[in-house]
């Protein structure tokens, strides 16, 4: 849990859903680091006890994915390729992602999950309004992130892309 990775503007987000989704809604936060008591503290201040869980690390990532509805990573900066966004993919779950460096080419806005401003929770509002609010949506999201997955991300996929280049870097020396 670092700064970089935006998750207060996610716990500011959580108020503002619409009803009834904003009561339905429960956020897992898992992980540890040097803003774990700040997002903490900001959730006890906005009386969120009841719609954020601090889970600290974990091990068991998969059983998590597979709970979820959507998963959110709201970072401000500093994000090549989040494996976060792989797993979710590979886990058939829709991803509601800042638009900072890799993301974008991860994440197909309106496809595979939302892409949103850094910084503003207000478009976090709105993705997770539309998500959250739409099942048939969400699963059609979250199976074409699925397929995402198996045509450009499995290990197998990585390797036969790093050999394409290879040897057709080999071909123009």
């Amino acid at each position: 849990l670092e700064t970089r990775k935006g998750h207060r503007y996610l716990l500011d987000a959580i108020p503002l859903l619409p009803q009834p989704i904003g009561d339905r809604v429960l956020v897992l936060v898992a992980g540890d680091g040097p803003e774990k008591a700040a997002l903490e503290a900001q959730a006890k201040a906005m009386n969120l006890a009841g719609q954020v869980r601090f889970l600290g690390h974990r091990e068991d990532r998969w059983s998590l994915y597979e709970s979820a509805d959507v998963i959110v990573l709201p970072s401000i900066s500093h994000e090549d390729m989040p494996i976060v966004i792989i797993d979710a993919m590979a886990a058939a779950r829709p991803v509601v992602a800042s638009r900072v460096a890799g993301i974008p080419e991860q994440v197909v806005d309106g496809l595979t999950g939302r892409l949103v401003p850094p910084g503003d929770s207000a478009a976090l509002v709105e993705a997770l309004a539309a998500i959250l609010g739409d099942d048939l949506g969400r699963a059609a999201m979250g199976e074409a992130a699925r397929h995402r997955y198996e045509a450009s991300y499995t290990p197998r996929g990585f390797i036969d892309a790093y050999l394409r280049l290879y040897r057709s870097e080999e071909h123009t020396s």
